[in-house]
């Protein structure tokens, strides 16, 4: 356009291929004139936002809108003309999205040619809406602002949710967090936290080892697995590590296992974590280039909190195991052939001993001070 800052929108005609890109934002227009679409689509054709261009979805009535809301519950930002099929088609609109399909996140901006039929002030009291612009003041300028503060509050929103989804995943694993089987659904609800926090790329993963490490070995990576993935990563979970990712991100990996620290490579960061009893995990997050010193920080920090998450659990495990180790014991003294009878009578009275004391009964009151060889404990 000449002078096209400032031209008004709705005075062209031009057809454009829509955009064909994994990483958009979908913007619908709705709208019964063909020329809206076409000179909405040529004033945002270069339109970018956060990276990521515009996909954009026609619908030329309500009822058309309704079915492309249906298919596209990803829509970002509706332009939505009042006046179609009727007086009302447009707000009606508006109240089926928020109240039927309860879509709270798709941020709806009201055009209309005949302001007069919908009162602005009662249409931003009555509907849930971000704005409300005539035609006629619709320039490129007002436009690209209009949209670019829709889609940072779409994109807030959308943050917001995914918290919040990861927040309801650590507050389900916590009742059950000590059984093996809820941890991994621990660290996938703090995966989907940090990553909604930093905003980051959604590929990222949780491995660990499931042994006993070595700790002169270097090749503990390869008994590495991932126990919670996200994005690319979600479907790997129990799959070893080096089975999944390819040679060149094995070998960053490999370097922060060594030098146990946390490390940064263009848009990833991993973080090695020790933990106290021999065990090793890493986090791996995809997308953190645009990463400042407080996120950084941020990242530790929830790595050394799912660090202790994972200490705590396996030290709950091994006391499980040494109260089944002692209770095997027991059994098998008490199987022993009759000519060890003396020394296994001895080895029971020990483990009575032991577990007396444990739970605070003292010879007298638990008749082990009768139970000697050839006599029979006065309980």
């Amino acid at each position: 356009m000449s002078d096209d800052d400032d031209e008004l929108l709705f005075s062209e005609q031009q057809e454009e291929e829509i955009l064909e890109q994994r990483d958009v934002w979908k913007v619908m227009i709705v709208d019964d004139e063909s020329s809206v679409h076409d000179v909405t689509k040529l004033a945002l054709q270069e339109f970018s936002y956060a990276g990521k261009k515009l996909e954009f979805i026609h619908a030329f009535s309500a009822q058309t809108a309704k079915h492309a809301m249906t298919a596209h519950p990803d829509i970002a930002v509706i332009l939505l003309d009042v006046v179609m099929e009727n007086e009302q088609a447009g707000l009606e609109l508006v109240k089926y999205i928020r109240d039927e399909q309860q879509n709270r996140f798709v941020r709806i901006i009201l055009r209309t040619g005949q302001p007069g039929q919908a009162p602005e002030r009662q249409v931003i009291l009555d509907y849930d809406v971000d704005d409300y612009k005539e035609k006629t003041e619709l320039t490129a300028n007002k436009l690209f602002t209009t949209l670019v503060t829709a889609l940072r509050t779409y994109q807030d929103m959308m943050t917001i949710n995914r918290n919040r989804l990861g927040l309801k995943k650590i507050i389900d694993a916590t009742p059950s967090l000590f059984k093996f089987q809820s941890i991994e659904k621990f660290i996938s609800g703090l995966l989907e936290q940090i990553l909604s926090i930093l905003n980051l790329d959604c590929n990222a993963f949780y491995c660990h080892t499931c042994e006993v490490i070595n700790k002169e070995s270097d090749d503990n990576l390869d008994k590495h697995i991932i126990a919670a993935g996200t994005g690319y990563y979600e479907d790997k979970v129990n799959k070893y590590v080096k089975e999944v990712v390819d040679e060149s991100l094995l070998a960053r990996l490999r370097l922060a296992y060594q030098t146990n620290q946390t490390l940064y490579f263009d848009d990833e960061c991993v973080i090695n974590l020790r933990h106290a009893n021999n065990y090793e995990s890493i986090v791996y997050l995809k997308g953190a280039a645009h990463l400042d010193e407080i996120d950084k920080q941020l990242i530790e920090t929830f790595c050394a909190n799912v660090a202790i998450a994972y200490d705590n659990l396996f030290l709950n495990q091994e006391m499980i195991h040494t109260e089944k180790k002692l209770i095997e014991l027991l059994h098998s003294a008490t199987e022993k052939d009759a000519t060890e009878k003396e020394q296994h009578l001895t080895q029971i009275t020990e483990y009575l001993q032991l577990l007396c004391k444990k739970y605070g009964l003292n010879e007298q009151s638990s008749g082990l001070q009768s139970f000697s060889f050839g006599k029979t404990p006065k309980l």
